[in-house]
C-alpha cells in the first residue's frame, strides 16, 4: 500500500504541474489577445444638465478655442469661423447663452478648404486643412491671411529614443511606410491639432496632430517661429497598446498639460481615447470615456484652461436642442491618477 501511495503521488503532482503550467500558458494567451490592457480605466458620462450644453449655434462643431477675446468655433465645411462673445449669461436650468455671435469669414477659403482644426499662436489663429495638408496664419484682427503654406511631409522622423536619433536605415523604412500609409488614406489625412509648449525650440514651435492615417495616430508637427505657416511633419509618434480602432473614425483632439493626457474621437464607437503623453517614443492608451447615446455622433474634443472637457457632435440632440456639452474635471478625469 506505501509502496502504491510513493509510485502514485510523483505522478499526481507531476500532473498538477502541467495543468498549472497549461493554465498559465491559456492566461498568457488570454492576455495577448486582450483589445486593452488590463489597467485601462473607462469613465462613462452620464448626459449632462441643460446648463451644462450650448444651444446650437451650427449643427456641426469640429474644434473650439476659448481666448481672452471669446470663443471661436469652426464649423464643419464651412468658410467662417464663429464667435461668441465672453459675457455668458447663465440661467438656471437653461442652455448656455451668449450677449452675441458673429460670422467671421476665412478670406483664404475662397479656394477649395477642409478646415479640420485651428489653434492660437502668439495671439493669432492657425487653422488647419486636413485635405490639402496645409496650414494658414491669420491676422490678429482675423480680416487677412498672412501667410499659407502646404505641409512638408517625406521628411517625418522615428521618435528620438534613450539610445538616441533613429539610425538611417530606420527612418528611411518609417518614411516609407508612412508614405504609402498616406496616399492610401482618404482625406481629410489630420484630423486633429494640439499646441505642444514642451516641445519648442529656440526656433521652431510644435503641436500634437492626430490623423487618419493607418498606423500612424499620433504625429508631431513643427513651424518655424519666423514664419509660422511653415510647417513639416516632425515625428511619427509610438502609441503603446493603442486598441483596434478603424483609422477613419478618429477625429478631434485635446491636451490636458497638467496630466499629460491627449483625447482622440472614436467616431464609430462613440467614445473618447485617452494616452497618456510621457515623449513621442513614449505615448500609452490608458483609458476610455464612454458617452451617453443621447448625445449624437460625436466629431470634435476640447478642453479649456479649468480641464472643462467640451464634446462636439456632428447633429444637434433631441431634447436640448444642443450640439456642444460641457463636463467639469470631476466627471471625465480617472478618479486616481
Amino acid at each position: 500500500m506505501k509502496l502504491a501511495l510513493y509510485g502514485v503521488l510523483p505522478l499526481l503532482f507531476i500532473k498538477f504541474r502541467i495543468a498549472n503550467l497549461l493554465h498559465l500558458r491559456h492566461l498568457f494567451i488570454f492576455l495577448l489577445i486582450l483589445p486593452m490592457p488590463l489597467w485601462a480605466w473607462t469613465r462613462k458620462l452620464e448626459f449632462p444638465q441643460k446648463e451644462d450644453t450650448i444651444e446650437t449655434i451650427h449643427r456641426s462643431i469640429l474644434d473650439l478655442i476659448k481666448t481672452e477675446k471669446g470663443t471661436f468655433f469652426l464649423p464643419e465645411e464651412q468658410k467662417y469661423l464663429i464667435f461668441r462673445d465672453p459675457n455668458i449669461k447663465i440661467s438656471p436650468k437653461s442652455n448656455l447663452q451668449f450677449t452675441d455671435s458673429s460670422r467671421i469669414p476665412l478670406i483664404s477659403a475662397n479656394r477649395e478648404s477642409s478646415w479640420t482644426a485651428f489653434e492660437q499662436y502668439n495671439d493669432h489663429l492657425l487653422l488647419l486643412d486636413g485635405a490639402t495638408m496645409s496650414m494658414s496664419y491669420l491676422s490678429q484682427d482675423l480680416k487677412e491671411t498672412i501667410s499659407m503654406h502646404t505641409l512638408v511631409f517625406d521628411l517625418i522622423k522615428p521618435p528620438r529614443d534613450s539610445r538616441g536619433e533613429a539610425a538611417p536605415f530606420e527612418t528611411k523604412e518609417l518614411r516609407s511606410k508612412f508614405l504609402k500609409s498616406l496616399h492610401r488614406t482618404k482625406s481629410p489625412k489630420l484630423v486633429g491639432l494640439k499646441r505642444a509648449p514642451k516641445l519648442d525650440t529656440t526656433t521652431k514651435f510644435r503641436f500634437f496632430a492626430s490623423t487618419r492615417i493607418q498606423d500612424y495616430p499620433l504625429i508631431t508637427i513643427e513651424c518655424s517661429k519666423d514664419s509660422p505657416s511653415q510647417c513639416a511633419l516632425d515625428r511619427a509618434c509610438f502609441v503603446e497598446d493603442m486598441p483596434s480602432i478603424d483609422s477613419n473614425s478618429l477625429s478631434g483632439l485635446a491636451y490636458d498639460p497638467e496630466n499629460k493626457f491627449l483625447l482622440l474621437v472614436d467616431i464609430n464607437k462613440h467614445r473618447v481615447l485617452v494616452l497618456h503623453f510621457q515623449s513621442c517614443f513614449h505615448t500609452v492608451y490608458i483609458g476610455q470615456i464612454t458617452l451617453p447615446e443621447k448625445i449624437k455622433q460625436i466629431i470634435g474634443v476640447a478642453l479649456d484652461e479649468e480641464q472643462n472637457l467640451y464634446i462636439l457632435s456632428r447633429f444637434i440632440d433631441d431634447y436640448y436642442n444642443a450640439s456642444v456639452y460641457r463636463f467639469n474635471k470631476s466627471r471625465w478625469l480617472p478618479e486616481k491618477l
